[in-house]
């Protein structure tokens, strides 16, 4: 009878094609999911992120080694888990060092194409005042001489 009982039992079946991760969907962002959500454009903001819990693995690692390697391997996995949800997780410090620096150079860049652009509007503009100016005296010296020909013939 007892064999009977445990046969009774439904076998747990597992799809491995069917697994849902789900990354607290439907509760709003604690300060600690916040901290560990690594997204975004904002390079620098990143960059500090990432140096912040590089030193705080590096004190937990200083005081306990065990539950430093325990964290470090949550924080692998809930990046495993970001990653297979779909988002880009950016927290390689090197990398986002590179696109602070990539980020300052464009800025630099485009700053220094402006200027030449605004120099050169001025320029045309100045140009384009010079010629005006000239044209006006020329305009002025014809009348005048065509004046002093029509007073001479009388």
């Amino acid at each position: 009878m007892e064999a009977e009982s445990v046969d009774d039992k439904p076998k747990q079946q597992f799809a491995f094609s069917n697994f849902r991760f789900v990354l607290h969907e439907d509760k709003c962002e604690t300060r600690r999911d916040k901290r560990n959500k690594f997204t975004g454009r904002d390079c620098r903001r990143l960059l500090e992120k990432a140096e912040k819990r590089v030193q705080r693995m590096e004190r937990i690692r200083t005081q306990n080694p065990q539950k430093a390697k325990c964290v470090e391997r949550n924080v692998a996995w809930e990046r495993a888990f970001r990653r297979a949800a779909g988002q880009k997780v950016k927290d390689n410090v090197d990398l986002l060092r590179k696109g602070v620096v990539r980020k300052a150079k464009n800025k630099q860049r485009k700053k220094r194409k402006w200027e030449e652009r605004k120099q050169t509007v001025e320029t045309v503009k100045e140009r384009r005042a010079e010629k005006k100016r000239e044209n006006v005296e020329k305009r002025k010296r014809q009348q005048t001489e065509k004046n002093r020909g029509k007073r001479k013939r009388k």
